[in-house]
C-alpha cells in the first residue's frame, strides 16, 4: 500500500524496512503478552526492535518500551526472586546481547559516516578530521519539515503547525487504512461472542498498545512526517484487531474470507502501482551479474535528471542537478546545488572520504 505513495524521495525504502521489522517485533510481543509461555517470542520482539533502531532512532523507543513491559510482566508473579532472575536471563538475556551487537554496529557506522555517535544527535563528537559540522541545524530542519513541509520552518516552531498538519495526516492513506482496522476492531461489539472476546481481551490490548503508543508519542514530538510514524499509526489500529482475532471474536469463516481478500488486495495494489505510475523512460534490457551467473531482464530505468558540472573548493569534479535535488544514476559524485563548498578530499581518491576545510 505504501510502496508508491507519491512521495518522490528515497527514504521510504528505509522506512519500509523499519515498518516490517517493527511489525515483526510487535507481533512477537503480542504473542508473548497473550500466551506468556513463548520465551522465544519475547526475545525476538527485542531483537527486531533493536534492528529497527539501527535504521531509525524510533526503533530504540520501541525496544526500550517493549523491554520495560516484558520486565514488568516477568516481575508480576513472585517479585524479584531468584526464579524471576532466571526467567529474565532466559527470556531477555540473549536478546540483549544480540541487541547490544546491533547497537555497536550502528555506532561504528555513524562514526565512519559522520564522525559522530548517534548522528544527528550532538552528544558524542569524535576527534576525527572527517567529522561533519554540528548537526543541530540538520536535526531542527528535519523536525520543522516534518511538521510543516514546504514552508520556511518558522511556522513549525510554535503551535500553528498542528492544525494544517492534522488536516494533511487525516487525508493520508495511512490513516485511511488505520480507520478501517479500527472499525474491524470495534465491529465485534455488535455480536455476543465479540463482546465476550472484548471483555476477556481488553487488558491484553492495553498492555500490547504501550510500546506502540510510546512510539507514536515520540514520533509526534520529534518528526511527525507520516512515513516516520508508520509503525505507530498502524500498530495502534492493528493490535486490538489481532488480539481479538486470537480470542475468537470473529466468525471463523469470515476471518478466513477477509484474510484471503486482503492478501489479494495487497497483491493487486502492488501490481497496479507498478503499472499506473511508471517511472523513468521506456523499458530497456539490463544485464544482471552475480559471479558466473548472468541474466538479462527488461527494466524501466530511473529518470535521469539534467545535470551541470562543477568542482569542489579543492578542484574535485562534481555534478549538480539543475532542476531539483535528485541525483538518480549520477556517479561518482553528485551533490545538491550549493553544497560541498566547504569540504575537501582527505586523499587522492574519493574512497579516502572528505573533511571540512579549516
Amino acid at each position: 500500500v505504501f510502496t508508491d505513495s507519491g512521495r518522490w524521495i528515497p527514504s521510504p525504502a528505509q522506512d519500509l524496512v523499519v515498518l516490517i521489522a517493527g511489525i515483526g517485533s510487535t507481533a512477537y510481543f503480542i504473542d508473548y503478552v497473550v500466551r506468556r509461555t513463548s520465551h522465544t517470542s519475547a526475545a525476538m520482539a527485542l531483537v527486531l526492535a533493536a534492528f529497527a533502531g539501527t535504521l531509525r532512532p524510533i526503533g530504540w523507543v520501541l525496544f526500550a518500551s517493549t523491554l520495560l513491559v516484558l520486565v514488568a510482566l516477568l516481575l508480576r508473579p513472585q517479585g524479584a526472586t531468584s526464579q524471576f532472575l532466571r526467567r529474565v536471563r532466559n527470556v531477555i538475556g540473549r536478546s540483549l546481547i544480540v541487541s547490544a551487537i546491533f547497537l555497536a554496529v550502528m555506532l561504528i557506522r555513524d562514526f565512519f559516516l559522520s564522525g559522530w555517535l548517534l548522528y544527528p544527535l550532538t552528544y558524542a563528537p569524535m576527534p576525527v578530521d572527517w567529522r561533519a559540522p554540528d548537526p543541530t541545524s540538520v536535526r531542527n530542519w528535519i523536525t520543522w519539515y516534518a511538521r510543516a513541509p514546504g514552508t520556511d520552518g518558522l511556522s513549525a516552531q510554535d503551535g500553528s503547525w498542528i492544525g494544517p498538519w492534522l488536516q494533511s495526516v487525516w487525508g493520508s492513506r495511512e490513516i485511511a487504512v488505520s480507520r478501517w482496522m479500527l472499525v474491524a476492531s470495534l465491529a465485534p461489539l455488535l455480536w455476543r461472542t465479540g463482546r465476550i472476546a472484548w471483555k476477556r481481551s481488553w487488558k491484553l490490548i492495553t498492555l500490547g498498545l504501550i510500546p506502540t503508543l510510546a512510539v507514536a508519542i515520540i514520533w509526534f514530538v520529534t518528526a511527525p512526517d507520516v512515513r516516520f510514524g508508520w509503525l505507530g499509526i498502524l500498530g495502534i489500529a492493528a493490535i486490538p484487531t489481532s488480539v481479538l482475532l486470537s480470542a475468537g471474536a470473529y466468525p471463523y469463516w469470515a476471518a478466513r474470507i477477509i484474510g484471503v481478500a486482503l492478501l489479494v488486495l495487497l497483491l493487486l495494489t502492488q501490481v497496479l502501482n507498478s503499472r499506473i505510475y511508471p517511472r523513468g523512460a521506456a523499458r530497456e534490457p539490463v544485464e544482471l551479474r552475480s559471479g558466473p551467473i548472468s541474466l538479462t531482464v527488461t527494466l524501466t530505468p530511473p529518470t535521469r535528471p539534467i545535470m551541470t558540472d562543477g568542482t569542489l573548493a579543492d578542484g574535485t569534479p562534481v555534478t549538480y542537478p539543475t532542476q531539483d535535488g535528485n541525483c538518480w544514476a549520477q556517479f561518482p559524485l553528485c551533490l545538491l546545488p550549493g553544497s560541498g563548498s566547504g569540504v575537501e578530499r582527505r586523499g587522492p581518491s574519493l574512497e579516502d572520504g572528505f573533511r571540512t576545510m579549516t
